[in-house]
């Protein structure tokens, strides 16, 4: 289900998507892929904000474990795969950031 704007029939604009799988995802959206700032709401607990492009993690984010730790820098985003004619999410944490597990210890680097 989704809640939002749209412009020639696509997601675009602010909006909420509610998926089948018990997930979701509340923010901005450009041509049908989320894209800018936003929160996803994992159905094991897990939460992430932050940027996203072309649909996936990308630029600065909060990544909130559901077992406590937690993640607050940048991600690498999507490549664009020649084989599937798409871009497919890579959201690998990357540059600089800070992971804190849930006892306060922490990894900057």
């Amino acid at each position: 289900k989704y809640i939002g704007m749209f412009s020639s029939d696509r997601r675009h604009g602010a909006g909420i998507q509610y998926f089948n799988n018990g997930e979701s995802y509340s923010g901005s959206w450009v041509n049908d892929k989320q894209d800018g700032y936003g929160t996803y709401q994992y159905k094991n607990g897990d939460e992430y904000a932050g940027g996203f492009q072309r649909g996936c993690r990308g630029g600065t984010g909060i990544m909130k474990f559901h077992d406590g730790d937690k993640y607050i820098g940048e991600w690498v985003n999507s490549t664009f795969s020649e084989e599937s004619e798409k871009y497919e999410c890579n959201e690998i944490k990357h540059g600089i950031g800070v992971y804190i597990w849930k006892n306060g210890t922490k990894y900057e680097g």
